[in-house]
């Protein structure tokens, strides 16, 4: 998937980031945030959280080479963001997550939806 530029926090309307591959377009929204890792062509949702929190699990899933994709499913103040995880790189996306998402939330404790 293409990535669009990170911002710290979503705000407003997300950028649209079309996937490179054909088969990208039937598995995840037209519009949301990507990580810059394309190594998949399928995909599985794996959390409801806040867009800040998104933001950083996009960052950390990167990191850990698993691609990422976030979109919105009910914007505004309580914000509601969808988090896909390519199905090949699922359990290590699961392992980043479990090691992760502890500090992710002593940052922001209402970020899991």
């Amino acid at each position: 998937m293409t990535s669009s530029v990170h911002r710290s926090e979503p705000a407003g309307q997300p950028t649209a980031t079309f996937p490179a591959g054909a088969a990208h377009i039937t598995w995840l929204p037209r519009v949301g945030l990507g990580n810059g890792v394309d190594t998949d062509d399928a995909w599985v949702p794996v959390l409801e959280v806040t867009g800040p929190v998104a933001v950083r699990l996009l960052d950390t899933l990167a990191r850990a080479d698993v691609p990422a994709f976030a979109a919105p499913i009910r914007p505004g103040p309580d914000d509601v963001w969808r988090l896909w995880v390519g199905t090949r790189h699922y359990f290590t996306a699961e392992q980043v997550l479990l090691r992760t998402m502890p500090a992710i939330l002593a940052d922001n404790p209402d970020g899991l939806r």
